[in-house]
């Protein structure tokens, strides 16, 4: 495998891009749209707003340079991932009511890991495992509906803070903050890869 050069999870609140991030008023200045456009140009030298496309999926590219990038938000949470892989996929879940989510849930997860989760599971299992399925869908493109091709095969917990391989791609879920949950999918690794963690406060 040839080397993976660029890793990086880029975390920040609401409030942290709105105090950091400057925006051009010509511009689109979408939280969302800040947040990207700035860590990209910190990430990629050369960057330029109009290097981003959207593939047959509707999924934003880059266009010109061997980096992807991917961009979750939940509540007040933002995440991206910037890599060196040809495609990524980031998702952050909250932990949510259930009983409002069920038939979400029962649409996206198979008759199997819904009857584990449900025996034995907590609501941040159930949650878990919905941004790993996320994380997937987003990865290679298309609809959360698609989530029934990712099976976990897995018990409640056991895909926490460690690689695993399902599918030809690489997971890797941790619970980034109190009842928040943050999965990763790239393609298959060889071996366990470590990933910089930023915070845009931190940021220098």
């Amino acid at each position: 495998m040839s080397e993976r050069k660029l890793f990086e999870l880029w975390l920040a609140s609401e409030n942290e891009i709105e105090e950091l991030v400057p925006y051009e008023k010509t511009n689109n200045h979408s939280l969302s749209n800040r947040f990207t456009g700035f860590i990209l140009g910190q990430c990629i030298e050369g960057f330029s707003p109009s290097m981003i496309a959207k593939n047959e999926h509707g999924k934003p590219v880059l266009k010109g340079v061997p980096f992807s990038y991917n961009l979750s938000h939940c509540d007040n949470l933002f995440a991206l991932l910037v890599t060196s892989f040809p495609f990524c996929g980031v998702d952050v879940q909250s932990v949510k009511d259930i009983a409002r989510y069920e038939d979400a849930l029962r649409s996206v997860f198979t008759d199997r890991e819904y009857a584990i989760l449900e025996e034995k599971g907590t609501p941040g299992d159930f949650f878990q495992l919905w941004s790993l399925k996320e994380a997937y869908v987003k990865a290679l493109g298309g609809s959360i509906w698609y989530g029934r091709d990712f099976d976990s095969s897995t018990e409640p917990g056991c895909y926490s803070d460690k690689w695993f391989q399902r599918g030809g791609l690489s997971f890797f879920s941790t619970e980034i903050e109190k009842d928040v949950y943050l999965s990763l999918a790239v393609p298959s690794l060889s071996e366990d890869r470590a990933f910089r963690k930023m915070r845009l406060k931190d940021f220098s």
